[in-house]
């Protein structure tokens, strides 16, 4: 055997270039997936925008009322955000001259996702809107499972990063949040895998739901959001995310207001949700049921469609403009 090393007759050894191709590949998809997220889904690209619309809240004028939307693509779909910043239901104070309306609604999301991403967007930030709206079907506001990946890359600040991974089911739960806090790439593994399978694999769209039947893969199994229609409310479940976001909202000094998302099925709010609700005298507002919209007017059968959305955006200015006690459902 050839010597590589005089006066040795071991052979040269390679491993740590193999190592360094690794690192390197592996810090160049983490940039490239860092840097363009929003191209993997939309979903990413609304969370992405997340820090302009804080940015336009604390901007806001002292005379303007900024009022944060915080939901799921149920709220997005159905708030028509410039007829909730124009219309009429907004008590005049003296000070506050109109309203602007924002949105915080990421696809799949629930309590847990709107919890630690009001605190990292918007509440460490400084950003504070006059009142948030936080909508929900009929469990959104229970705690649901996250993927603690992309928990931690998208929703938890560096600040709250051990008060998360404290809140965490297990223990490897909060270390994938942690992993997942330092790598996007890793909290997005399955969108890249996905992605690069349709661009350049032959034969992936129809080799991968054959690989993975049976599997909950991808974001969209990990996050799909709740059913919001059809049965009775469980009396059973933990509020601990939405004792921790009334919480914050409260420090934040918002007004906070909690509504309830008409479905195409009639439906009730958890009744662990309106223990809570009534505990903190949180208002309330059940608009499940909302005169005029009827189940023709959700498109897909899930979310309101535009003119769903002008029936029941009119619907929330109407119930705000009553001026309910707090703790109290319309």
């Amino acid at each position: 055997m050839k010597e590589d090393y005089p006066g040795t007759d071991k052979p040269k050894r390679n491993e740590w270039k193999v190592v360094l191709v690794l690192v390197m590949s592996f810090l160049l998809l983490e940039g490239l997936v860092r840097n363009f997220a929003g191209s993997l889904s939309l979903d990413l690209l609304n969370i992405i925008a997340t820090p302009e619309t804080a940015a336009r809240i604390a901007a806001a004028p002292e005379e303007v009322r900024t009022v944060l939307v915080v939901g799921n693509s149920l709220s997005r779909s159905g708030v028509d955000l410039k007829q909730l910043g124009g219309g009429g239901g907004w008590p005049q104070d003296g000070k506050k001259l109109r309203t602007q309306a924002e949105l915080f609604a990421p696809d799949g999301s629930s309590v847990a996702q709107w919890d630690w991403g009001v605190k990292r967007y918007f509440a460490n930030a400084g950003s504070h809107p006059d009142v948030i709206l936080l909508f929900t079907g009929r469990v959104h506001l229970l705690d649901q499972p996250v993927t603690p990946e992309t928990l931690g890359a998208y929703f938890v600040g560096a600040q709250d990063l051990l008060a998360a991974a404290r809140s965490m089911r297990s223990n490897d739960d909060a270390i994938s949040l942690v992993m997942g806090a330092t790598s996007h790439l890793l909290a997005n593994k399955d969108r890249v895998r996905t992605r690069i399978g349709y661009s350049y694999l032959p034969g992936f769209e129809a080799a991968w739901p054959v690989l993975t039947a049976g599997k909950d893969i991808g974001p969209k199994a990990a996050q799909a959001e709740p059913s919001g229609g059809g049965g009775d409310p469980s009396d059973a479940g933990s509020v601990e995310a939405l004792r921790r976001f009334i919480a914050t909202a409260r420090e934040m000094g918002a007004e906070l207001h909690v509504i309830s998302v008409p479905m195409p099925e009639g439906y009730q709010v958890a009744a662990p949700v309106l223990r809570l609700l009534a505990e903190t005298n949180t208002p309330f507002h059940d608009l499940a049921v909302v005169p005029g919209i009827t189940p023709d007017l959700f498109p897909d059968h899930y979310h309101l469609g535009e003119a769903g959305a002008e029936l029941f955006t009119e619907a929330i200015l109407n119930s705000l403009a009553k001026g309910f006690p707090a703790g109290n459902s319309h």
